[in-house]
């Protein structure tokens, strides 16, 4: 459970095919494979980009996987994730400008999805007193720097600091992916089994959305860090336990492709120009 794998789009061979013409109808085909380690969920795929006035689409949205199914992580049993079925959007060339020899047409995927990822990770906890005077059991002082757990969204950093009768965890998160994360919530946190309390730093609550975010974005990866803190006596000595965090999120991404459309080039209006 390492890495930052999103979801990827598996273009269909000759779908859409390498050129078009006037009047042709088509298909743009593919699938949505998750190669990551958790499941995703709630999946919207959408096209967009065409100018209608030379492109028409028959839908521009698409659902995936079915309703009320997940689309499956990698897993002991599907070592190599899951893909979708075909999904396709039916269009068709419906016009092209007199003059006009071939021009490419680009176009968008965006895929929406809901994910989640879960860290489960040895940090070391003690008191004050232990914290300020090192007394050799393990190291408070020292973050642990991690390489995500298997999802776009996962966890990059821990810090830790005791404080009076309290400890402290800073857990920074990152974006590994290439889109965006438009919300997130804490749905558990523990720590050496017992129930932990985590906010998002940006919004001091267990959820956090983008949309209320002023700057829309916390940083350049997108994401606020989370805040936990749970009781520890001052004089307690260091040892280790585990900290769990699972947290359920938002997730948005594009891929940009394009379409080669050839026309006659006959130039009946002396115009060159496709959208003048």
């Amino acid at each position: 459970r390492v890495g930052y794998p999103q979801l990827t789009i598996e273009q269909i061979p000759n779908m859409p095919p390498k050129k078009l013409y006037e009047s042709q109808t088509f298909e743009i085909g593919f699938r949505i494979c998750n190669n990551g380690v958790f499941d995703a969920s709630n999946g919207f795929v959408s096209l967009s980009g065409f100018d209608s006035t030379y492109i028409s689409t028959d839908i521009s949205s698409l659902e995936f996987p079915s309703f009320g199914s997940v689309l499956e992580g990698k897993n002991a049993l599907n070592p190599g994730g899951s893909c979708t079925n075909l999904l396709t959007f039916p269009a068709q060339v419906i016009y092209v400008e007199d003059g006009v020899a071939e021009y490419k047409a680009p176009y968008y995927l965006n895929i929406q999805s809901s994910q989640l990822f879960e860290l489960s990770q040895t940090v070391c906890v003690g008191g004050t007193t232990a914290y300020l005077v090192k007394d050799g059991g393990c190291d408070l002082d020292a973050p642990i720097t991690l390489n995500g757990q298997g999802a776009s969204l996962g966890v990059s950093r821990i810090d830790t600091i005791a404080q009076g009768d309290k400890i402290i965890f800073g857990v920074q998160l990152k974006n590994g992916g290439s889109g965006s994360v438009e919300g997130a919530t804490i749905v558990r946190a523990q720590l050496g089994g017992e129930p932990l309390e985590c906010v998002f730093k940006k919004t001091k609550t267990k959820t956090y959305s983008a949309d209320n975010d002023k700057n829309k974005r916390d940083g350049a990866q997108g994401v606020p860090s989370i805040f936990c803190e749970a009781a520890m006596s001052a004089d307690m000595p260091t040892y280790p336990t585990t900290l769990f965090l699972q947290v359920f999120y938002d997730y948005d991404q594009f891929e940009i492709n394009e379409l080669l459309i050839e026309g006659s080039g006959i130039n009946n209006n002396n115009n060159n120009n496709l959208f003048s």
